[in-house]
């Protein structure tokens, strides 16, 4: 299943792999906002769809985690002009290269799909699919989604590159997905005398939201600052949010109306606030004992900061 700091898997799964024992994780960040007093926070998590299975998070743009913008395309919808200035895609490759969409049939896609060796063994190959859903259209399998594009959270994304302005079309490339292999745990390649995690980059197309206002995201979904003066609707990475002053890695590990951020000791989990609100944390207010800084960070929001001791 897909866990973005997104959940879904090869049935529900939130990463774009051929249905088979994988997954996928996602962590990103937003650039869609909304109004509302305030900033988003760290990586966020969601059910989607997608062929293989896996979590993931969302990385925040003006909060201490960095943000992807949307990418730009070329060479066909969904696929870049030329190579990724800053890779963030390390899938083997095989007879294609993803953000590229290379493929010598310029109508097939090039898609993560289960290889030839033993387990599960992802890898790059071009594949004809005959999909009809667009870029940031829903879908539950990336067999839904035109050429050149997969589904990962519910929507039909590229495989993106954050230098690529244009690619996400009206979203934002700052999903991180980590794929996952049939015991739940992450795929993991050599490099460079290492094992690191196999990860890829998607678009998000997050619904704008308030800071504050519970009632704003649906009631699966959080609302976190993305960028100054951008606040937008992710789902928790996990299962639960991590606890405000807790270490965090993502944007959406934390809760609704919270960011992660380095207040000086590391990441950790911190309340969004107003300054001079009497309201409770979450609301605007800050807990007991902490003070609302609103001078310290950028958030794009009048008389908006985070809270710390």
């Amino acid at each position: 299943m897909l866990r973005m700091k997104l959940a879904a898997s090869c049935l529900p799964l939130i990463a774009l792999l051929a249905c088979g024992d994988s997954g996928s994780t996602a962590t990103a960040g937003s650039d869609t906002g909304g109004s509302g007093p305030g900033p988003g926070g760290g990586g966020s998590t969601t059910t989607g769809g997608g062929m293989g299975g896996g979590t993931g998070g969302v990385e925040g743009g003006s909060g201490p985690g960095p943000g992807g913008g949307p990418s730009a395309g070329g060479g066909g919808e969904g696929g870049g002009t030329a190579p990724c200035s800053m890779p963030t895609n390390n899938v083997p490759k095989g007879n294609c290269d993803l953000y590229l969409q290379d493929c010598p049939v310029s109508t097939d896609t090039c898609e993560i799909i289960d290889g030839p060796e033993a387990g599960y063994d992802p890898i790059s190959n071009c594949i004809t699919k005959n999909g009809l859903k667009g870029i940031g259209e829903s879908c539950s399998q990336p067999e839904d989604c035109e050429a050149h594009l997969t589904c990962v959270g519910d929507y039909c994304t590229p495989f993106c590159c954050p230098d690529n302005e244009a690619q996400c079309v009206g979203g934002s490339c700052n999903l991180n997905v980590t794929l996952n292999g049939p015991n739940g745990m992450p795929v993991q390649v050599m490099e460079n005398g290492m094992l690191v995690d196999v990860v890829f980059k998607a678009c998000t197309f997050p619904q704008a939201c308030n800071l504050f206002d519970p009632e704003s995201c649906p009631s699966d979904e959080n609302c976190y600052l993305d960028d100054p003066g951008v606040v937008g609707c992710f789902p928790l990475a996990g299962d639960t949010a991590i606890a405000e002053g807790q270490p965090c890695v993502a944007l959406n590990d934390c809760a609704d109306s919270s960011i992660c951020i380095d207040d000086g000791g590391g990441d950790v989990c911190r309340f969004m606030c107003e300054g001079n609100s009497n309201m409770p944390p979450g609301l605007g207010g800050c807990p007991a004992g902490q003070l609302c800084d609103t001078n310290s960070l950028n958030t794009g929001f009048a008389n908006v900061g985070f809270c710390h001791p």
